[in-house]
């Protein structure tokens, strides 16, 4: 059997560093256009792509294009086949000069005459359901933890209050003009006294666990001010579409204009002659007390 001609040590260990070069290489490319794709579609994987991490991609890729040159220099059957991956670091890592218009766009409807800038293109493109960052304030806690526990503490001072329970009476109150900041006292339930003591507890642990990290803002500075742009701009409306995830803009003119006809339409609504709120109340507290 042939197997053809004995290959020296030298030479074989030459050809399989020239493999695993072009595999490092090949590697090295999928990663740069997967981040480069990602970048387009404005998906932050390991943050912003610098200048420092793309110069460390060319670096890297003219350091194996070098040594593929070399290796095919110096043996006498590397030289003679071809350099499959040809470098196209430059297209690849080249800078995307309008990257303000490679954002998602294309689940934003615009029906209005407003014209939306980038900024709010990309905030919008985010959806409607995204949460943007935003630090802990102690304060803020505290004081909505006060208020949560003072309406438990509420709701059991006045669980046997039958004011309300007769039917002759309204479910609604006259509001007070004077509001009040009472708090019932500690020492009546042991349960809500224990609640209230662990909540607390809780809290100041999370404040003193938290209170040296910042979260770190997932909006840029447009798209900061892209959301007070657009609540502070009543001329137009901003609803989700009923099919298709796509975001509508409309004009708030228009969009009252819609809501009439629809209601208009006696085929599916009738028009009341008077309020039956009274009435509903009155007979699900009767329903309820039977």
């Amino acid at each position: 059997m042939h197997f053809g001609p004995r290959l020296d040590a030298e030479p074989l260990h030459a050809r399989r560093i020239h493999e695993t070069t072009l595999k490092r290489l090949a590697q090295t490319r999928s990663d740069i256009i997967f981040l480069s794709n990602c970048k387009k579609l404005d998906i932050e994987v390991f943050g912003a792509l610098n200048s420092c991490y793309r110069a460390h991609f060319r670096k890297c890729m003219q350091r194996k294009n070098d040594k593929l040159d070399r290796l095919r220099a110096e043996d006498r059957v590397l030289k003679h086949l071809d350099h499959t991956l040809a470098p196209t670091s430059n297209i690849i890592l080249r800078r995307n000069r309008s990257r303000h218009t490679s954002t998602r766009q294309t689940n934003i409807a615009n029906l209005s005459n407003y014209t939306l800038s980038n900024g709010e293109l990309r905030l919008l493109s985010r959806g409607l359901s995204f949460c943007p960052s935003r630090d802990v304030n102690p304060v803020d806690l505290c004081q909505d933890m006060e208020q949560y526990l003072r309406r438990i503490k509420l709701k059991e001072y006045f669980q046997n209050d039958d004011t309300n329970s007769s039917p002759q009476t309204p479910l609604s109150r006259e509001p007070s003009h004077k509001k009040s900041y009472w708090t019932p006292p500690s020492g009546r339930n042991q349960y809500i006294d224990s609640y209230v003591q662990t909540a607390r507890g809780h809290l100041d642990r999370f404040i003193l666990d938290n209170h040296h990290h910042s979260n770190k803002d997932n909006l840029t500075v447009n798209e900061r001010k892209a959301i007070k742009t657009l609540r502070s701009n009543y001329d137009i409306v901003i609803k989700p579409a009923d099919k298709g995830g796509t975001i509508v803009v409309m004009d708030t003119v228009d969009y009252v204009a819609e809501i009439d006809s629809q209601l208009s339409n006696t085929a599916f609504y009738e028009e009341l002659t008077h309020d039956p709120t009274d009435f509903l109340n009155l007979s699900l507290l009767n329903l309820l007390t039977i």
